[in-house]
């Protein structure tokens, strides 16, 4: 907390001097207004939004879109993104897995200030965020380690919202929405309020669902009930068209079940309070940015109703950047990023001690466009201190410290307004989390004895990637492939041996006793290839293809690696006119044979879905909107081959969703 009111204060002394210049009220009167869909907030706003000037491989979800995908997960909401899934841990804690990378190794974003929660540690811990009360998301796709830290090595996923606001919009704006899908008798209500007067942005949003266990073609997923809670505000002050300063509150609560254990239920708490403003500069720089988020999470395991274990994480990120002027065509950011975090965790669970962390990094960022070429670079070295103290599954005080670099070279060449390649080629470090690290005892969310290794050497990996594209007027083309190869490649194995998990005084008597699970290093390579086309065939009516594809070998034992994502095709078309729209989708997904050790295979499964949309335009600044969509159609049986319950847990069978969404 201290860190949070330092950097509140030194930003708020920048500000000491009223800014002279009056902003005009002239903002657009429609309810899409107050999204910014400007530069895309994860890549720095140093990218423009033209998908063929964009050098990374970046999806951005926004408005409409991301309401119809919206789920009751992060990671479900993204499941069906290209090169994205989902470690569907049951239907409510599911986190984004990208290119086959999860965990530490995907960033989780909230308005480019990391989460901090407890999510990476245990796949049955929730995301502590809902899609319903996003503006978007925006998702880069491979390393962006130079930007966001060393856990960024397989990509980023930002969730934007309009709680602190980078425009000014006078007037209110707002929409509710209301939710019901079949498939859990679920029920959602969200809704939010922005209202512009004089030199202030007001924002409040709020959330509710809840939704009994999910139901499969097997029968209903045992403990998969939920109930949200979320609510939100904020104020953002204009000193000028550009200069403004922002604070915002949010509160999430989830009570959810843990489908591997039936009787155990989560409950999930998290306070986080936001700081960002920008004030304008002259000279070499032009601008100066700053974010800072204090987050208070805790979450208590019950264990028939009683309390079992409880994990706390308090912690501060806080980001300031300069911005470069654009001088010849070269401009860039230049910026410092701190993290302090104390994790503790009491209970039977509690297979990890407590433990300290504490990280800056120094950051640098440029980029020169010289048409038909551009092209970014940049540096990145970062400073990583874990401490973890003597308690029940530490035997002494130990700490490790950890000295990352990251660097990036990437360019676009343009053949012409239509068509255009580019490349991206970055060295990447990650720094090993305190789980790899320090974790002693039974985790019984996995069933496992999971082990540290404290000489684990930092993680590093060499990546490429290349793509092209084709932008007209009807139609897109994008194809990308990839390649990431690591060194040092942090993995959890098994040992063959048993833990005496029981306390029976002999190790592997009974099922209570768990396996020995051992983290470890060795040589690993992922790499795949991307495509999408989209065509428009008629003034009404639009086709969208995709096709991924991931291959993943341990290098060390010339084995596959485990829970990759098989072949994925997906065909949609659209229809569009006046007040309707409507879309019919397929997804094909390949049987999963190539297997790591000691995993299952899953086969193939086909997935049709069909939405429904209808709009009533109330007054020139108001609508209303009825939907409807029914998922799953055939009520197929699929099993997610990145899932650890993947031979227990079936995804959702058919679903029905209506709903109604109101717009001002």
């Amino acid at each position: 907390m201290t860190q949070f009111i330092l950097i509140s204060a030194v930003f708020l002394s920048v500000f000491s001097v009223h800014a002279q210049e009056e902003h005009t009220e002239d903002g657009d009167h429609h309810h899409d207004s107050i999204i910014h869909l400007g530069p895309i907030q994860v890549l720095g706003g140093q990218e423009r939004s033209d998908i063929l000037h964009t050098i990374p491989t970046v999806t951005n979800l926004h408005g409409e879109e991301l309401m119809e995908k919206a789920k009751n997960s992060l990671g479900e909401t993204l499941r069906e993104e290209l090169g994205v899934n989902s470690t569907q841990f049951g239907p409510n804690s599911s986190r984004p897995v990208i290119r086959g990378l999860k965990g530490d190794r995907i960033r989780i974003l909230q308005n480019g200030i990391g989460i901090l929660d407890a999510s990476g540690t245990s796949e049955d811990h929730a995301v502590p965020m809902n899609p319903l009360t996003s503006e978007s998301v925006e998702i880069v796709r491979g390393p962006i380690s130079l930007l966001y830290g060393s856990s960024a090595v397989g990509g980023v996923v930002n969730i934007v919202n309009s709680r602190i606001h980078k425009s000014y919009f006078p007037g209110l704006y707002g929409g509710l929405d209301d939710k019901y899908e079949s498939v859990n008798q679920g029920n959602s209500v969200s809704g939010k309020l922005d209202y512009g007067v004089s030199d202030w942005m007001f924002h409040v949003d709020g959330q509710y669902t809840n939704a009994r266990n999910t139901a499969t073609p097997e029968g209903e997923i045992q403990n998969s009930e939920t109930e949200q809670r979320a609510m939100a505000a904020g104020s953002t002050y204009f000193f000028d068209r550009q200069n403004y300063l922002g604070v915002s509150y949010a509160s999430f609560e989830n009570t959810y079940g843990v489908v591997s254990e039936t009787d155990v239920d989560i409950n999930l708490k998290q306070r986080r309070i936001d700081l960002a403003g920008h004030k304008s500069l002259s000279g070499f720089f032009t601008g100066l940015r700053v974010k800072s988020a204090q987050t208070f999470y805790e979450h208590t395991e019950l264990e028939g109703g009683e309390t079992g274990t409880i994990f706390d994480n308090t912690g501060n990120e806080s980001r300031v950047e300069l911005v470069q002027a654009n001088k010849d065509g070269w401009h860039g950011i230049l910026g410092l990023q701190t993290q302090v975090l104390e994790y503790s965790a009491q209970g039977e669970e509690a297979f990890l001690p407590t433990t300290d962390k504490e990280a800056i990094a120094l950051f640098a960022f440029e980029e020169i466009e010289l048409r038909p070429f551009k092209f970014n670079f940049g540096l990145r070295g970062e400073s990583t201190n874990l401490k973890a103290y003597q308690g029940p599954t530490q035997a002494q005080d130990q700490s490790a410290d950890f000295l990352t670099t990251s660097a990036a070279l990437g360019g676009v060449y343009s053949f012409n307004q239509k068509t255009s390649t580019s490349f991206n080629l970055s060295y990447n470090e990650r720094a090993p989390t305190y789980q790899e690290l320090f974790s002693n005892g039974p985790h019984l969310a996995l069933g496992i004895f999971e082990v540290g290794e404290s000489d684990l050497e930092k993680e590093t990996n060499f990546a490429l990637e290349w793509s092209i594209k084709r932008k007209t007027r009807n139609f897109y083309v994008g194809f990308t492939v990839f390649d990431q190869e690591f060194s040092n490649f942090v993995s959890l194995n098994p040992s063959g041996t048993f833990a005496d998990t029981d306390e029976s005084g002999t190790a592997g008597d009974s099922p209570e006793d768990f396996e020995i699970y051992n983290y470890q290093s060795q040589r690993a390579r992922i790499n795949g290839a991307e495509l999408e086309v989209r065509q428009r065939l008629h003034a009404y009516w639009s086709l969208r293809f995709t096709a991924d594809y991931l291959y993943g070998q341990n290098l060390a034992t010339d084995e596959p690696l485990p829970q990759i994502s098989p072949i994925r095709l997906g065909l949609g078309a659209q229809f569009d006119r006046k007040a309707i729209s409507s879309s019919l989708s397929w997804r094909n997904v390949f049987e999963q044979t190539r297997t790591a050790p000691q995993e299952t295979p899953t086969s193939s499964y086909n997935l049709l879905n069909f939405d429904f949309n209808y709009t009533f335009k109330l007054s020139s600044e108001s609508l209303l909107k009825l939907y409807f969509q029914v998922n799953n159609i055939a009520d197929v049986k699929a099993r997610n081959h990145v899932s650890l319950l993947k031979d227990r847990v079936l995804l959702p069978g058919r679903n029905f969703v209506g709903g109604v969404r109101w717009l001002f």
